[in-house]
């Protein structure tokens, strides 16, 4: 990346393309940070036998994979694939920072047989892009990990990196999997688990409850009747709790402002996220967060 990168404020890169680093079965091959220029590019090339995962922290842009064109922007995870084409242009005005780790498995790895199955390596570019904002600690987390010269940090980076390798697959590959295949149902029961097990993976990212809806290829009505029947409460006061109480998980963290929650959350203003808030736990984002820090500052 050093070579083709085309202009950038700074590049936080522990390279191993040439030499990857043996970590038992793992090979890393990049982790590093990239802060772009206004409208810079990184030129196009093929990758080797490596997955690369791309996360922006701000700024948007486009990433190119097999000349396929995907908008990318702030809190957006994009996975290249191994052996394929990939190119990246950052936005005039808004330029791309993001992180990025680059790895394998070897032949014999157990891992390489959950990464390298059929369903990942033909899903289109457009689907390995995910708003996944809480991988931004994740991140931090491995850079912090490498970084470290204490004993056993090796096991503690090859473990981390598995792990997050795990958590970013099921993620990705289970909506994919979702948007994809016909669901098909035996009973009542069952369209329930559903629905709870749609919106437990996707609320950050739903724009309205009939999302789920779309998905599962049933009205409204019939949904909002099923869930009432198993749950005791609406489809929607569920749909809207689980929304809220991952809000209010990240004011207590306290890395993101009210309005990138309130984007994460994909609420269509932050007039309209404070309403919801508020009406659920009687206070506003920005009045909940002070009374969070009172707290931790007495204690």
């Amino acid at each position: 990346m050093k070579n083709i990168i085309q202009k950038h404020r700074f590049l936080y890169d522990f390279d191993y393309i040439n030499s990857p680093r043996e970590l038992n079965d793992l090979l890393l091959y990049q982790l590093g940070e990239i802060y772009c220029d206004n409208g810079s590019h990184l030129n196009e090339h093929i990758h080797d036998d490596f997955f690369e995962f791309s996360f922006i922290t701000e700024g948007s842009g486009f990433f190119y994979a097999a000349n396929i064109k995907t908008p990318v922007e702030k809190n957006d995870l994009f996975i290249s694939l191994p052996q394929e084409s990939h190119m990246i242009e950052s936005d005039q005005k808004q330029p791309l920072r993001y992180y990025f780790l680059a790895f394998s498995f070897k032949e014999d790895s157990p891992y390489r047989k959950i990464l390298y199955n059929a369903e990942l390596m033909r899903m289109h570019p457009h689907y390995r892009k995910r708003n996944l904002p809480d991988l931004d600690l994740s991140f931090r987390n491995l850079l912090s990990v490498i970084e470290s010269n204490a004993e056993l940090s090796d096991v503690q980076l090859e473990l981390t990196i598995k792990l997050f390798c795990v958590n970013i697959y099921q993620r990705v590959n289970l909506a994919e999997t979702k948007q994809y295949r016909p669901i098909s149902f035996d009973n009542e029961q069952n369209i329930y688990f559903q629905i709870v097990h749609y919106i437990d993976n996707n609320f950050a990212e739903m724009t309205k409850i009939t999302d789920v809806c779309d998905v599962l290829h049933y009205n409204y009505i019939y949904l909002s009747r099923i869930f009432k029947n198993k749950f005791g409460s609406s489809l929607y006061t569920y749909y809207i709790n689980k929304k809220l109480s991952r809000a209010k998980e990240l004011l207590d963290e306290g890395n993101l402002s009210v309005t990138e929650i309130s984007n994460a959350l994909n609420y269509s203003s932050i007039y309209v996220f404070s309403r919801a808030f508020k009406r659920i736990y009687g206070v506003s984002p920005n009045a909940y967060r002070q009374q969070a820090l009172e707290g931790k500052e007495s204690e």
